[in-house]
């Protein structure tokens, strides 16, 4: 090799001799590239790297051993490997095809973004709504208190009118009774005396009798003042009666109406709940589809910050590849007008490089088979991540079903207070309900008092 150098160089074809060399020292370096990632075995990258540079130059080397080896010195071999070229533009496909997917998911998130801010507005009116059927029929409530409790003040105030008055008529009746007693002595003491006495007093028992006469006139005019209170007391009693059943009728409507309220109440509260347990199901699946869209486009944006750094590898090894490819051309036209004849001369000395090259090839092939292995490594520590990643889905559903139990706790507390509020309901009802006995009580006062006045005015009569 030594004397076929030395050969040219005497007969003037040092040009040719500084062009080879140019060339192999370029190829030494793609082979140290190599051989230093061999000795490496973090950088998987560089790796990559250094296979597309040895591939690229052996495909140059080829190229120029053929066009050397050639007596026409044809450029058709010298061009951009279309092997990278088809991967390139593969990978600008995928690129722009994750990007459409991204956008359509980022659209869709939006969408359901929207969706649950609608739901939560309508949670927000219904609880609004709920507040205020509430409000009201607390107020309906206390109103129908505050005119129970007026309307028993006002009986109790005409019952206390009426106890007076009784009284009265009786104390009446006893100074009468009183008056009548006195007559009665006085006649007896009258019967008891002697007959002289009676003579004597005849003028006086006609002046009795008189008094006597005009005594029981007035006591006729009494009666007869009695009978036309107690047909007054009457009245006011059946009068007072009418009115009390007046003020049932209105409770009993009212009371009609505060249940048909209280149904009504109920029915939109099942109503509401049901409607809160749908926005809530709903809620729930919204949120199970977000999770699992933001784990896709995680793992979307993952793979375009990947791609994105290869693309980027790939240009630079493109605008290299150009360059050398540039430079070669400009090579093998400088070559091509000066040189032709010459080339055919060193054929010998490409057929001792092509031997060189099937010895790097060797070595080549031995380098892919360290990368498989490290392939194999590779996907090892990808399965013990998957592993890791399942582990990891399992703790997640474990927390899922941690709020699981905590909302069954929740609906357990709004079912206690459910029957909190029906407990309530009930006491309220009852407490309706010894008010109705009390006020049967009043009514059966009030008509064994009547019953007792009219006794005694019989009696009397």
């Amino acid at each position: 090799m030594k004397k076929k150098i030395s050969y040219l160089s005497s007969h003037g074809y040092n040009e040719i001799i500084n062009k080879f060399s140019f060339h192999s020292n370029n190829t030494n370096k793609g082979y140290k590239k190599t051989t230093e990632f061999s000795s490496s075995n973090n950088n998987y990258s560089s790796h990559e790297e250094s296979k597309d540079n040895i591939s690229v130059i052996y495909s140059i080397e080829n190229s120029y051993v053929s066009n050397s080896s050639s007596p026409s010195c044809e450029s058709n071999n010298y061009g951009v490997n279309p092997s990278l070229k088809n991967e390139n533009s593969k990978w600008i496909r995928k690129v722009n095809k994750q990007e459409e997917q991204i956008k359509n998911l980022k659209e869709d998130l939006k969408v359901k973004t929207n969706e649950n801010n609608n739901l939560n507005n309508q949670i927000s009116e219904l609880k609004i709504k709920i507040e205020d059927t509430t409000h009201r029929h607390n107020l309906e409530l206390s109103n129908v208190r505050m005119e129970v409790i007026t309307e028993k003040s006002k009986l109790d105030s005409q019952m206390s009118d009426i106890l007076h008055k009784c009284s009265l008529h009786e104390s009446t009746i006893k100074n009468k009774d009183k008056i009548i007693d006195d007559l009665k002595i006085q006649l007896d003491v009258l019967n008891e005396g002697t007959f002289q006495k009676l003579k004597s007093l005849e003028n006086v028992n006609k002046k009795n009798i008189k008094l006597y006469n005009d005594v029981q006139a007035e006591l006729i005019l009494m009666k007869k003042s009695s009978i036309q209170q107690k047909q007054n007391y009457e009245i006011e009693i059946h009068n007072l009666k009418f009115e009390i059943e007046k003020i049932q009728d209105l409770a009993s409507r009212e009371k009609q109406e505060a249940l048909k309220n209280k149904e009504q109440l109920e029915k939109e509260k099942s109503n509401l709940k049901n409607k809160l347990n749908e926005v809530e199901n709903e809620k729930d699946r919204l949120k199970v589809n977000i999770e699992k869209k933001d784990k896709k486009i995680k793992e979307l944006d993952d793979i375009l910050e990947i791609n994105i750094k290869k693309n980027k590898s790939i240009k630079k090894k493109n605008l290299e590849l150009e360059q050398q490819m540039q430079l070669y051309n400009q090579e093998k036209i400088f070559i091509k007008k000066k040189y032709c004849k010459e080339l055919m001369k060193i054929k010998k000395i490409n057929q001792e490089i092509s031997n060189s090259l099937e010895n790097k090839q060797n070595q080549h092939q031995k380098d892919t088979i360290e990368y498989k292995e490290k392939i194999k490594a590779l996907t090892e520590t990808l399965k013990e991540k998957e592993i890791q990643n399942e582990k990891k889905c399992n703790s997640y559903i474990s927390k899922i079903e941690s709020q699981n139990k905590i909302i069954q706790e929740y609906e357990i507390q709004l079912t206690e207070m459910e029957q909190h509020l029906q407990s309530l309901k009930d006491q309220y009802e009852k407490e309706i309900e010894k008010k109705k006995n009390k006020m049967k009580e009043v009514e059966k006062k009030s008509r064994a008092f009547l019953s007792y006045i009219q006794n005694q005015t019989n009696g009397l009569l």
